[in-house]
Order: structure tokens, then sequence, then C-alpha cells
């Protein structure tokens, strides 16, 4: 009785070792596949580099190739039940408790990834060289900083305006990765066919929140005003300055333009006032 015991500890042993070993292969395999065929992928170069140097081959380094499949070449469908199964294996054996495309922001900003090219779902929006870069994933919105006092700089920007509604909602952001998604607002910027309410109104209301909070915007013009809903909204405060906490490369001359934007766009303007 006792042998027999232990011969079924054995085998539930030997079973889930197989198991274990029989995935580590599979996912091992298939990362591999990733690599040496899937060119339309347009991973990172230095991360392809690294993978296949075998200098990022730990098990969150194959589950992040993974994610990076998922989302950016499957656009995260779940048709594909091959992948899946290995991403939830992963997930579980890396404590992941949720997906969600975050995680792959981070784990590509933390070992200064970018995607260089605009390619299947993850959309390169605009490349700020030394300060951030921005995508797009399925109307999602993602800023990668590449310097922490710029990242910190947006925040403390960011927790001036949050409640007047003028600017991005704040929705995610990780301080240890400088990632941030703040809301999509669409792609409507300002022209003269913009269908916007009360326009003087709505920019002297900015106008007067940013002098109230001592901010300097610096670079207003047509593509950093966004209209949704007859609403406008101001964005890219990458080169504004504020007193006290402005970063080091602001130069203090810095002058607010909001005037000077709205005497430049009177052709603009008076379609709306």
């Amino acid at each position: 009785m006792i042998i027999l015991k232990y011969l079924f500890i054995i085998v539930i042993i030997i079973t889930i070792l197989n198991y274990f070993f029989n995935n580590y292969d599979s996912i091992k395999n298939y990362c591999n596949g990733l690599i040496n065929y899937r060119n339309d992928m347009y991973i990172p170069i230095k991360w392809r580099n690294d993978i296949v140097n075998d200098e990022k081959n730990t098990e969150k380094d194959k589950f992040m190739l993974i994610l990076y499949n998922h989302y950016n070449y499957m656009g995260g469908e779940e048709s594909n039940k091959e992948q899946l199964d290995k991403i939830n294996y992963m997930k579980t054996q890396l404590n992941y408790k949720e997906l969600d495309i975050r995680i792959l922001f981070d784990y590509l900003n933390e070992n200064k990834y970018s995607i260089e090219k605009s390619s299947s779902h993850i959309k390169l929006l605009s490349d700020f060289g030394t300060e951030k870069d921005v995508y797009i994933y399925k109307q999602r919105i993602f800023y990668t900083f590449k310097d922490k006092e710029k990242y910190e700089y947006f925040i403390e920007i960011n927790e001036l305006l949050k409640e007047n509604d003028i600017i991005p909602k704040l929705l995610y952001q990780n301080s240890k990765s400088l990632v941030v998604e703040v809301e999509y607002l669409g792609d409507q910027f300002l022209d003269k066919n913009s269908n916007v309410t009360n326009f003087k109104d709505q920019i002297n209301n900015i106008r007067d929140l940013l002098n109230k909070n001592n901010i300097v915007h610096g670079d207003v013009h047509t593509h950093n005003i966004i209209v949704r809903d007859g609403r406008i909204y101001i964005i890219d405060f990458g080169g504004c300055y504020v007193p006290g906490i402005r970063p080091k490369d602001i130069p203090e001359s810095h002058t607010d333009n909001i005037d000077e934007y709205l005497n430049e766009n009177r052709d603009i303007i008076y379609g709306f006032v």
C-alpha cells in the first residue's frame, strides 16, 4: 500500500515535470519562430539583437515577445488558441493578475526599446527625440518618456490642470518605466470646419487657467488643440514653462503665445466668434 502511494506521487511529479518542460520547449520554439520568420512584426532592432545574442532569454523576455506578437501583429484578438494558451500559461507562471498592453509598454520602455516603424496595430504617432515617443493602439494613447525629469514634469503639469477638463485625462502612470496612458480625444484638430461652441469663451478660459497656475505653454497652434463634442482641449506641454518646476533646458525667458496664436490665426478664429 505504501509502495503504491509513493508510485502515485512519483507519477504525478513526472507528469508535472513533463508538462513544464514540454511547455518550456514549445514556448522556446515558438519565440524562435517569431524572431526568425515574423519580419512583419517590426520587432525593435535593439530588442531583436538582444534576443539573438541571448542577452534577453528569461521567461519574462519570452512572455513579452509573445505579447508583442499578440498585440502588434494580432491586434489583441483571441483567434489564435495556441498563442493564447502560451500567454495564459506564462501569465500564471510570472504572477501577472491580468493582461493589458500597458505591461508591454512598461517592458519596452524599461529596456529602452523603441518601435521604429508604424506597423500593424501599434502606431508610432510622434517621436519627440530625447523627450518621449507617442504611440496609439486601438484608440489608446501612450507616452513613453526617455527622461525621468520630463516624465515628472508632465505628471506635475497634469496634476495642476486635471480638474479643469482642458487636457486629456491621465489614465495610467508608472514612475519606474516612465510610461503614461492618456485619454484618447480623437484626431480632429482645430480648423475652420471644426464644430466648436463658444470658442472665444473656451480659449479665454484656457488662457486664464494657464495664467492662474503660472503655466506658459509656449507652443499653442492648431495641431496642439483638439476638438471633441464642441469642446477644445490643449495638448503637448513638452515645451512649456512653469516657475519652480520647469525642466532645466527650458529658458527663463520663455513667454506665453496664446495671444500671439489668436492674432496669427484670425482667419480660423473669426469662424467661431
